[in-house]
């Protein structure tokens, strides 16, 4: 026997599939082969790993969708203020310099990964709390970055870090917000799985 959703093989008699936690209807527990014969059609993924968005719930889709906001929004952001960056970096030399542009790009760097790790995620049915968590915590030391940053002097480490933080500071407020849907999302997600397990 075979799973409809996923394409892994289950035993027989099996009412939910152990690997990505799809209902088995009893009427339907025929063996992959005839199921293939009969509807090939109907199989997002098999054995090869293709996948469909077409199994996707309104739910899964929703959290692609904020994702797909934040990185948005940070990078329209990055871009809008890029130029603002180069200037003060500009005014710094050697290490300073590269410090201040590196520091620039780190936190879109590190919301663009956890994006991707958390669609790959999704699309495999893996419901990781831990990439909205994180999205939090970042968009909330930017923000807590950006306030400080607003208090400080004109120095070299002053500079680097006002460009590192004020312009993000705008978005890190959608981000916590989105972050948390995310977050309360994947949670929902993640235990219905597990209760059908």
């Amino acid at each position: 026997m075979f799973c409809q959703n996923c394409g892994k093989e289950i035993p027989a008699g099996t009412n939910f599939c152990q690997y990505c936690g799809a209902r088995i209807p009893v009427g339907q527990m025929a063996p992959y082969k005839e199921q293939i014969q009969q509807d090939p059609g109907m199989y997002s993924r098999q054995a090869t790993g293709n996948i469909s968005l077409r199994n996707f719930s309104i739910f899964e889709i929703a959290i692609v969708v904020c994702m797909v906001l934040i990185a948005v929004l940070w990078l329209a952001q990055a871009f809008a203020n890029f130029e603002g960056t180069k200037l003060t970096a500009d005014w710094l030399e050697g290490a300073e310099k590269v410090i201040c542009l590196v520091l620039y790009w780190l936190p879109v760097a590190l919301i663009l990964a956890l994006e991707v790790i958390g669609c790959i995620e999704l699309l495999k049915k893996h419901y990781v709390i831990s990439v909205g968590v994180i999205l939090f915590l970042i968009a909330v030391v930017m923000k807590i970055g950006n306030w400080v940053c607003d208090d400080l002097s004109m120095e070299a480490g002053s500079m680097i870090a006002y460009r590192t933080f004020a312009p993000y500071g705008s978005i890190a407020g959608w981000t916590v917000l989105l972050s948390i849907v995310i977050t309360a999302m994947l949670f929902t997600k993640a235990n219905a799985h597990r209760k059908l397990m």
